[in-house]
């Protein structure tokens, strides 16, 4: 019973951050939309991710140097990722000890690759954000992109691409639990076709 109830948990801590990451990754599909059609402004943040990025400034700003103004972006994104990432190495468990074996563990290992990645990124980007006041990974060009449309466009399509790669694996993972799962409404039950002979 107790290690139902932990699987139970993992389960849905899983299934919560890949909720979470879903809209994480809708969030993405937004800020790519709105730079397609204004490709010469800066990257934009949806008005409740601009409002989470000011308060995680606010209390980066708290922290000696944390006083940066991409610290706050930086962060959220940061914490985005390692949500999704506690989700998938939830899930892991849960297929580790058998206590969901509809899981796709190939695709689950996918996903978890390129989410560790994806967070090892964040990582750096947070850290030489922090210690050098700028974002200087990967989707940065390491510092080698001067600030302009090029840049930000490179970094809009490569932090979505990644998102929705992670994501499609994760959800391809889960999905034989989720089909498994639901009733077959189309047929009567076991039990009403034995009432009924």
């Amino acid at each position: 019973a107790r290690a139902q109830r932990r699987g139970r948990a993992l389960l849905a801590l899983g299934f919560g951050a890949l909720a979470f990451q879903v809209a994480h990754v809708l969030e993405h599909l937004l800020q790519a939309g709105y730079w397609t059609f204004k490709p010469t402004e800066k990257p934009w943040l949806t008005p409740w991710a601009d409002s989470a990025a000011g308060s995680l400034g606010y209390w980066c700003s708290l922290i000696p140097g944390g006083t940066k103004a991409a610290l706050g972006p930086e962060t959220l994104h940061l914490l985005g990722n390692a949500i999704f990432l506690v989700g998938l190495l939830a899930l892991g468990v849960v297929v580790r000890h058998r206590y969901n074996d509809a899981i796709d563990a190939r695709a689950l290992r996918r996903a978890s690759a390129v989410q560790l990645f994806h967070f090892a990124e964040h990582v750096l980007l947070v850290g030489t954000v922090y210690f050098f006041s700028r974002p200087l990974g990967i989707s940065t060009g390491f510092g080698q992109f001067d600030a302009g449309p090029f840049a930000w466009s490179f970094r809009i399509w490569f932090h979505f691409g990644i998102n929705a790669i992670a994501t499609v694996y994760a959800i391809k993972a889960v999905w034989p639990a989720v089909t498994a799962a639901a009733p077959a409404s189309d047929s009567p039950s076991l039990e009403r076709q034995a009432v009924m002979a």
